[in-house]
């Protein structure tokens, strides 16, 4: 079994992932315009509050899935032999002990997790379910031709940037979705992907957000602190 500890990406990338154009008025052009769904589903009002309710829900073991994860980190770094800092899978698979409470470690993260997951994956694909309706309306207040992903394009100009279009009608069709799935719900491997993929950009933004703290902190304390004026 392989573990790792969990790595912390470049802000810069956290915020080109994460970030929307806002668009001028004339939001296509010749026809052609693009978007990002996962921008529309991870900026909705509808998924926030979704999630919200989910974490108020959930906070008992949210808070469990903290703690346990604390413990495996623990657990892992104990296990660096040589003392650099880097746990190998080697040094893990070394260490009986280690190992063992690791697996023991995951068994209960994913059960504490299960029930957030499920109700993640309903509330996405209730998004995916009125995507297609959002995206008809947007075509057709904008005399839309072509939608394509941004990762198309070399190059395109901001006007062809629907996105922000998007999540305001989206806003607008798609006020709010359930976070309470029904008995038996089982999620379709779209939505698990797609919530996979919203989870990472949440990641994302949130580590470009402590980066960037950490950058201001910096700032404000190399700045030399202000002489007081008068006698």
């Amino acid at each position: 079994m392989k573990f790792s500890k969990k790595t912390v990406l470049a802000a810069g990338i956290a915020m080109a992932a994460t970030a929307t154009v806002a668009a001028p008025a004339a939001a296509q052009v010749n026809g052609i315009a693009y978007t990002s769904p996962e921008a529309v589903y991870l900026n909705s009002s509808a998924r926030q509050a979704a999630y919200a309710e989910i974490a108020n829900t959930y906070a008992t073991q949210l808070q469990q899935i903290e703690t346990l994860q604390q413990e495996a980190d623990t657990l892992i770094a104990s296990a660096d032999a040589n003392g650099d800092g880097n746990t190998t899978n080697e040094e893990i698979a070394a260490n009986a002990s280690v190992r063992t409470q690791l697996e023991q470690k995951q068994q209960q993260l994913a059960q504490a997790s299960t029930p957030i997951a499920i109700a993640r994956y309903f509330v996405v694909e209730q998004l995916m379910n009125n995507y297609d309706a959002v995206e008809q309306q947007v075509v057709s207040a904008n005399n839309v031709q072509f939608i394509f992903n941004p990762d198309v394009f070399q190059y395109a100009p901001p006007a062809a940037n629907i996105t922000e279009k998007m999540i305001t009608q989206f806003n607008a069709s798609v006020p709010s979705v359930s976070a309470t799935p029904p008995a038996n719900y089982q999620p379709r491997r779209t939505a698990i992907t797609m919530h996979d993929t919203l989870q990472q950009l949440l990641l994302y933004r949130a580590q470009a957000a402590a980066y960037q703290q950490q950058q201001q902190g910096a700032q404000q304390a190399a700045q030399p602190a202000q002489q007081p004026t008068g006698r």
